[in-house]
């Protein structure tokens, strides 16, 4: 909060001075983690009947991008798809861009919805493949992915993160273990995919 307070006003006059807009959205999201329990902007006071001591709390933002609230959100999220997973040894693969590519995601951000249907794409036809009876049997794997739009350099760079268990489930709810995953063929299946889908 400190840092954003600080340099918070610098930041956006350097954007409107060098033709950089700010969605609003990020506007918002910023203005109202600044101000997370500001007194000032609102509070809850709390009076003991009995001993008359007092508890002031400032209001929370409730912006997932604050600090403090956001962990809520995050927490409360996990949470609810731990329920969902598959209790099996699981694996992490990210699925990137080429830089060439990305100005389209900057531009066009529908497309990100097109990242997601081309990793789901691959990791079905990984299963199903040419198989007629796993498509029968509808064998899928279960996975989870998020989206990061930025890298660690904090430059835009749209990736995919996705968490895969080593097994697979079919309509009945049988589960058999999966174990490989070719990288070399999961890369290209995943750039053919993306290209299709652009």
């Amino acid at each position: 909060q400190e840092i954003f307070r600080d340099n918070w006003n610098d930041f956006v006059a350097h954007c409107k001075a060098t033709n950089k807009p700010i969605r609003n959205s990020i506007l918002t999201n910023v203005e109202n983690m600044i101000n997370c329990r500001n007194l000032k902007k609102g509070y809850l006071f709390f009076e003991c009947p009995k001993c008359n001591n007092i508890y002031i709390q400032g209001l929370s933002c409730h912006s997932r991008f604050c600090v403090s609230c956001g962990r809520k959100y995050r927490d409360a999220r996990a949470i609810e798809i731990s329920k969902t997973c598959i209790y099996a040894p699981h694996r992490h693969i990210t699925w990137t861009i080429d830089s060439s590519l990305r100005c389209y995601f900057q531009k066009y951000r529908a497309l990100y919805n097109e990242l997601f249907e081309a990793v789901n794409d691959v990791l079905t036809y990984l299963v199903q493949g040419k198989s007629k009876s796993a498509k029968k049997r509808n064998e899928r794997l279960g996975f989870i992915s998020t989206i990061h739009t930025f890298g660690r350099d904090m430059k835009f760079n749209p990736h995919i993160h996705t968490l895969i268990a080593e097994c697979t489930i079919d309509n009945t709810g049988k589960k058999k273990p999966f174990t490989y995953f070719n990288y070399i063929s999961l890369r290209k299946s995943f750039m053919n995919q993306l290209l299709k889908r652009m």
